[in-house]
């Protein structure tokens, strides 16, 4: 009875799955990047982070071949575009941006 009671009060605390709002690197490396209209852009390759803040600052990304990067709003530097955050809507099995 004694064991069950501690078990449950350190239980309290533990985060739950759902609760995890932090997402390692090497698990967005590599998903598709999608505009609002669900199209895909093309690959994440990389993160920016401010070495200051430890915040993510951009996203890099590797567009598709039949995109004209001169097209889009955002930075393309050798070969690579580079996505502010604020410019991502959510992270799920694809990377989605808000335009």
């Amino acid at each position: 009875m004694f064991t069950d009671a501690f078990k449950d009060r350190n239980n309290i605390n533990q985060p739950k799955r759902h609760d995890i709002v932090a997402v390692f690197a090497n698990e967005v490396i590599g998903r598709d990047v999608v505009d609002s209209h669900h199209e895909k852009l093309g690959e994440i390759s990389d993160l920016v982070i401010d070495k200051l803040s430890g915040s993510v600052t951009q996203i890099v990304v590797i567009l598709e071949g039949n995109l004209d990067p001169t097209l889009l709003p955002w930075d393309y530097r050798d070969g690579r575009m580079m996505i502010p955050i604020d410019d991502v809507a959510r992270i799920a099995n694809r990377i989605h941006l808000r335009k």
